[in-house]
């Protein structure tokens, strides 16, 4: 709830989740992803975001969020997250290592910045209005010194700044609205109203959730839960995926989606870079609520929808270019004929095959230039690498082709040692 003042707008007060997550195991590697950032290649920035994009959105369209909200990517192994009352809770930077500010009150608030917002007019005599402070939760009564007048103070909230009314000598009362009534009453050097803007609801019991992505097990408080279809999880339970069935990395979303401080506009974990927030480990505290839905979870979205099940043989179209003239005819050959296999070595950054060697036409190394998203970089040793979203947006080895965008989702949930074949298309 934020107040504003009669004649100036209100102050910007960030909004405060009602409910987060604590961390309880992290997995192999769990990271926040939503659409990524893309644009900023010239700052150096790659694109990030969800490997499987088409399971991001499928679990926000399933949930009634903007297909932006972020969701949880994990892999392999899942992970395990209690859902909590307050948001970030007792370490408000979202990590456990008590850099953040401590809530201690349960306000919703961190202590240390707990300070009064509103300021003292002082009337022609000198004397002050008692200030309006930060996060007054009662209403009550209180009576000046040496004057019989009764002061009825209304609840105010968070950086509301208000003047006060000035000293009264006569008998009057006077609200938080700012008026000031009776026989002999003197008023300061001016009326303010504070009017809230957003109105405090309670905190909810519960969220809700989803998983999608690769198929694993789902259990609430070790109960079994459903995979593909929005269920509930009430405050304190724990919500936890298992090892991936098929496939590698699940998508959790949760309802408003999960809150992290926005970097180039998103709030996606770039492992090479570093930008965005830390990958998840046990203790870490996130947020929820961060997007706002457009509309409410109605009968249009889907209770539950069909999923490609991950690539038994992964099949990636290639588009010839822009360095194929590197490489010898036999070499451009080979990369579509030749037997290729995942390899363990794959992660976020690009897929790494193993498999026969593409031989090149020439030698040296290229000045660095430019690295799309899906290219087809073929290092020293010769066996190519296909870059996934935390890719370098730079390189100097040549780029034998591209896989276009859409085909990449089946690439994020290709697991070691599955079969590659790669086919021409025109660009």
């Amino acid at each position: 709830m934020t107040p504003s003042v009669a004649g100036s707008p209100g102050p910007r007060v960030p909004a405060r989740a009602a409910l987060g997550l604590l961390v309880v195991r992290a997995g192999a590697l769990t990271t926040v992803q939503d659409l990524g950032r893309p644009g900023h290649a010239h700052l150096g920035v790659p694109r990030s975001g969800a490997l499987d994009e088409p399971a991001h959105r499928l679990a926000n369209r399933l949930l009634g969020n903007p297909e932006s909200a972020a969701t949880l990517e994990t892999t392999v192994d899942g992970c395990a997250v209690r859902v909590t009352a307050g948001g970030r809770g007792d370490d408000a930077d979202g990590n456990a290592d008590g850099n953040g500010k401590a809530d201690e009150n349960g306000d919703g608030n961190e202590d240390e910045n707990e300070v009064a917002y509103a300021t003292e007019a002082e009337d022609e005599t000198g004397t002050g209005a008692t200030a309006v402070t930060d996060d007054v939760r009662t209403t009550g009564n209180t009576t000046e010194t040496g004057a019989t007048a009764a002061h009825t103070t209304t609840a105010t909230t968070r950086a509301a700044t208000t003047t006060g009314i000035g000293t009264t000598t006569g008998a009057g009362a006077t609200t938080g609205a700012g008026a000031t009534t009776g026989a002999g009453a003197t008023t300061g050097t001016g009326i303010a109203t504070v009017t809230p803007t957003a109105t405090c609801t309670a905190t909810p019991t519960a969220t809700e959730a989803v998983v999608t992505g690769a198929p694993c097990a789902v259990t609430v408080d070790g109960r079994p839960a459903p995979w593909g279809v929005p269920f509930r999880v009430p405050v304190g339970s724990v919500l936890e995926t298992g090892r991936a069935e098929r496939g590698l990395r699940s998508y959790i979303g949760f309802s408003g989606g999960v809150d992290a401080d926005v970097v180039l506009g998103s709030r996606a974990t770039d492992l090479l870079s570093g930008l965005g927030p830390e990958p998840l480990r046990a203790g870490v505290r996130l947020s929820l609520g961060g997007a706002t839905a457009t509309a409410p979870r109605a009968a249009a979205v889907p209770d539950a929808a069909p999923w490609a099940a991950p690539p038994g043989e992964l099949l990636l179209p290639v588009v010839y270019g822009p360095r194929a003239d590197w490489f010898t005819d036999a070499a451009l050959r080979t990369l579509v004929t030749g037997a290729y296999r995942v390899s363990s070595a794959s992660n976020r950054i690009g897929l790494r095959l193993e498999g026969p060697v593409l031989e090149r036409a020439r030698d040296g190394e290229l000045p660095s230039e430019g690295i799309a998203l899906g290219a087809l970089q073929v290092p020293p040793e010769g066996r190519p690498v296909v870059f996934l979203a935390d890719h370098p947006v730079t390189g100097g080895y040549p780029v034998i082709g591209v896989v276009p965008r859409e085909a990449l989702a089946a690439a994020a949930q290709a697991v070691p040692g599955t079969p590659v074949r790669f086919t021409p298309v025109s660009g």
